[in-house]
């Protein structure tokens, strides 16, 4: 096809780090149809870990080096002059800040754009949501990771159901369905024979609700001191979790991972996966241990319990619930639950979360939104 024919998609982000929403343009870059689209990437703060990788993946990414700050006159400018010179037919954009600057943007220079709200954002001031009630007059769509995000956005913002597309969020099976072996990564991890192994994956964030695992942990170490914590991810809670950990004399079982990029590996050598969240848009490291074959416990909000009412094996707990998310613990490792489905299996049984479906639902709104 000759490129002039193709359709030009600008992605707007606030930076490319580790995330759900990031993760998704890294996947995009792989599976989109590159005979029909052209995609660029603007990131308005840094290019970030995830962006680095699409770029090795061929990816375009322009970085405009400037705070991601709400309404900074800066980024409108900067974002103006590169959407000028690459005369998108389409942009998209993802969070708060981005969101804002790039729909100021696309009324500007007069072409379609598609938002998404990846969670439900109780910390939107009365002007955040009138601002985003406004432009939503100049959105073609606003794209959400699940049903739970969608109702929030009609009940906090009062935006129409039709404005509205629920496209849950895809993993990469391909970063999953590696050959390394569960022992091999144990030993990686510096995992002894006997240990029980909880792991977690999530940004260091109050919402992510690691403070109450920890006081969960405490619990089942009393009656189960092979019991090991390790904690993937960073954030601004990471002192004060480390902090915390102390306090309750758990830190020699408890490692923290840091940020990683590809966390294939680090679940496979899990015995439980656990995701003590107190919001959640939709939770993508619960659905990768799920395809993983890891047995979980999650709580029961949002994102996550419409993942439990679609694929069977979730232990839900009540949210900022220490005492229940311990003794869901304690009954998974007394009981030696597992999982025994294939990869094969779980891409028949989550054909939802893959790429494909998550790349033609995709396509076919650029294609509504460019005739």
């Amino acid at each position: 096809m000759n490129i002039s024919a193709k359709k030009k998609i600008l992605f707007v982000m606030q930076d490319l780090e580790m995330g759900g929403a990031e993760q998704l343009k890294l996947c995009i870059q792989k599976y989109i149809n590159k005979d029909k689209y052209v995609i660029n990437y603007c990131c308005i703060r840094k290019i970030g870990t995830v962006g680095k990788e699409i770029i090795k993946n061929g990816g375009d990414i322009t970085c405009l080096n400037t705070s991601d700050k709400f309404y900074n006159p800066i980024v409108i400018y900067r974002l103006y002059k590169l959407a000028r010179k690459i005369k998108p037919n389409l942009i998209q954009s993802a969070l708060f800040n981005a969101n804002f600057h790039a729909r100021i943007v696309g009324i500007f220079i007069k072409v379609p754009v598609i938002i998404e709200e990846h969670g439900m954002y109780t910390w939107k001031r009365w002007y955040h949501i009138l601002i985003d009630k406004i432009l939503s007059g100049f959105t073609h769509k606003i794209i959400t990771p699940s049903k739970s995000v969608r109702d929030f956005l009609i009940a906090q913002e009062g935006i129409s159901c039709d404005k509205i597309a629920v496209v849950y969020n895809c993993m990469d099976p391909d970063l999953l369905d590696s050959k390394t072996v569960k022992d091999e990564e144990r030993k990686r991890l510096g995992i002894r024979g006997n240990d029980f192994t909880i792991g977690t994956v999530g940004n260091l964030r109050k919402e992510k609700g690691h403070d109450i695992l920890l006081d969960a942990f405490k619990t089942v170490l009393t009656g189960h001191s092979n019991a090991r914590l390790f904690i993937a991810g960073d954030g601004y809670l990471y002192d004060y979790l480390i902090k915390k950990a102390r306090v309750l004399s758990i830190e020699k079982n408890i490692v923290f991972l840091g940020k990683r990029l590809n966390i294939s590996g680090f679940l496979r050598a899990l015995d439980l996966f656990v995701m003590p969240s107190l919001s959640e848009g939709l939770g993508m490291a619960l659905l990768e241990a799920v395809y993983l074959g890891v047995p979980c416990v999650a709580s029961e909000v949002g994102g996550l319990k419409e993942i439990s009412e679609m694929i069977d094996g979730i232990t839900l707990v009540r949210p900022n619930d220490a005492g229940a998310l311990a003794n869901a613990i304690i009954y998974k490792m007394e009981n030696n639950i597992e999982t025994s489905s294939s990869s094969s299996d779980k891409k028949e049984t989550m054909g939802i979360f893959m790429p494909e479906f998550y790349i033609k639902s995709l396509e076919k709104m650029y294609n509504n939104a460019l005739r």
